[in-house]
């Protein structure tokens, strides 16, 4: 007896990285990780931690803000912005910082040696012929959804960049040392 295989379609959407991670009800791997550690704590991360940004370490900032200078560079500087010096003790200062408070809101903030290291990086990763022939004819940041035809679980991947002529996904890192023995 033959059984007969069901056709699995994903949905790939343009949608934010929030909207992205609001899908409770779908799994993504680093669900799969965190249940094969321990049960409780993928019940912790998908369902009860906070996510306060403002506690995001700035490791996590500077990594996104590289992602989206290499992959999406038109949306750069309207999501990130340096945050000049002001002396919040007198006046002038005072409303310098009032003012760029407005003109941030929304934004991540930046420190100008972050913004330099992250330009640097960008330049130089986009330099790297494999990079860029990976992200030539591909689309970059989208979210994808499907069902699992066989459990019927509902999973979410959010690949860096998916290439549209080969079969491949690029996920770009930052790490702190590109030692061949520190970035293993």
């Amino acid at each position: 007896m033959k059984t007969k295989e069901k056709k699995q379609t994903i949905k790939y959407v343009e949608d934010t990285f929030e909207e992205y991670l609001s899908k409770k009800d779908h799994i993504a791997a680093s669900d799969v990780k965190n249940f094969m550690n321990s049960p409780k704590l993928f019940y912790y991360e998908k369902f009860e931690k906070e996510k306060d940004e403002s506690k995001a370490e700035r490791h996590f900032s500077i990594g996104s803000a590289l992602h989206e200078l290499v992959l999406q560079p038109k949306l750069f500087l309207s999501n990130y912005i340096v945050t000049p010096k002001f002396d919040r003790r007198t006046s002038e200062g005072k409303l310098g910082y009032a003012e760029f408070q407005l003109k941030a809101e929304g934004k991540t903030l930046l420190a100008e040696n972050e913004m330099t290291m992250i330009k640097v990086m960008a330049e130089n990763a986009l330099k790297h012929k494999t990079l860029t022939e990976l992200l030539s004819n591909s689309v970059r940041e989208v979210s994808c959804y499907t069902t699992d035809p066989i459990t019927g679980l509902k999973i979410r991947m959010r690949p860096d960049s998916l290439s549209m002529n080969k079969s491949t996904i690029t996920d770009i890192k930052t790490c702190q040392s590109a030692n061949r023995s520190k970035f293993k």
